[in-house]
């Protein structure tokens, strides 16, 4: 009686952790812990087998054995990856929000690093997925670009980094209102990291915002500190920038990466 009664009570604690797995994942909009909870799920499954038959856990609408849960592991693995490029499309296309973008576009791209865990079908998808990301952001990107100069100081700052992560950028954090230290941006590119202070200015920039990026690239730690402007820089901007090591981009720079992405 005692172990009848300690096998039973095992079997709930195993279709407890079950239900609430299949529920973290099912919200979850990080890969890393929906992968890590599948692999969770799939122990709890494999360990419930021995106990019953799974009448309880068909009814949580869950995969009665280990063989079944690997098609069932499948279809959640599309809804992840729709339900990843749907909070990217969101971002972009309907809030046209790239700095909220910047992190859910992260995230799915993320998915990469289970690449190999991925079925084939699902590779397809994301594959898929990743393109239509791709060519929602470039409607973004052609129309923030038709004229940069007339963008307010914030959604310049999203143009910047939209446009920077579309010539080769990685790791781009449009810092927005969290924005300090003269940095806008924060950036890699080839194992070399940035950070990049964006102005929208009706004149052109003097060398006080060299100075700012200067001093920001010390504070984040950063290889690279950046200028970047929709003008052009003053001779004393150039001179300190000469001095600090500081790389001025100005608008024919921007009109180049326009025409490179």
């Amino acid at each position: 009686m005692f172990f009848r009664k300690r096998k039973e009570n095992s079997s709930k604690e195993l279709l407890y952790k079950i239900s609430t797995l299949a529920e973290e994942i099912n919200q979850t909009a990080d890969p890393a812990s929906f992968f890590n909870r599948y692999d969770e799920l799939y122990a709890c499954i494999k360990e419930y087998d021995k106990y019953k038959k799974n009448s309880a856990i068909k009814s949580e609408g869950l995969p009665n054995n280990v063989t079944r849960l690997t098609a069932f592991r499948n279809k959640a693995v599309h809804d992840f990856i729709e339900r990843c490029y749907q909070a990217v499309v969101r971002d972009i296309e309907d809030n046209g929000d790239i700095i909220s973008a910047s992190k859910s576009r992260g995230r799915f791209e993320a998915i990469r690093n289970y690449y190999d865990a991925l079925s084939d079908e699902n590779r397809f998808f994301y594959d898929f997925r990743l393109r239509d990301i791709e060519y929602v952001a470039s409607k973004l990107i052609n129309k923030l670009s038709v004229d940069f100069d007339s963008l307010g100081g914030e959604e310049f700052e999203k143009f910047c980094a939209e446009l920077i992560k579309r010539n080769g950028f990685s790791k781009v954090e449009a810092r927005g209102a969290a924005g300090d230290n003269g940095v806008d941006i924060l950036a890699e590119k080839d194992g070399v990291t940035y950070a990049i202070q964006c102005k929208r200015y009706a004149s052109n920039i003097g060398n006080g915002a060299v100075q700012e990026i200067y001093a920001g690239k010390e504070f984040f730690k950063r290889h690279v500190g950046v200028v970047m402007t929709n003008q052009y820089f003053t001779p004393s901007a150039k001179e300190t920038a000469e001095r600090t090591g500081v790389i001025l981009w100005d608008r024919d720079y921007i009109t180049r990466l326009l025409a490179q992405s």
